[in-house]
């Protein structure tokens, strides 16, 4: 693996971890979940949120998750781009 590969897959841990503390979850927990994030693009071809789905059963995690629903939720651009910037000061 080349530097730029783990440079990105170290990027792409640290976001997995701050989300997971954004959704009251665990490293751990977020990952048994099996996130795939995608646009929520518009007739418009603007994109004007995200959306996360989980690929796992997120039955027990219910609670925790605020926004859940039909095992997806979805985040203002505005919360992407703060959470995409928190990568960049996150603090192990």
């Amino acid at each position: 693996m080349g530097t730029d590969e783990r440079y990105t897959k170290s990027r792409e841990e640290k976001f997995l971890q701050v989300l997971a503390k954004e959704l009251n979850l665990t490293y751990d927990e977020l990952c048994e979940l099996e996130p795939f994030i995608e646009d929520n693009t518009g007739y418009d071809d603007q994109i004007h949120c995200k959306i996360i789905r989980f690929q796992g059963d997120c039955e027990k995690y219910r609670n925790r998750i605020h926004g859940l629903e039909n095992n997806q939720i979805f985040l203002s651009l505005d919360d992407w781009y703060s959470l995409q910037n928190s990568v960049g000061n996150f603090d192990d």
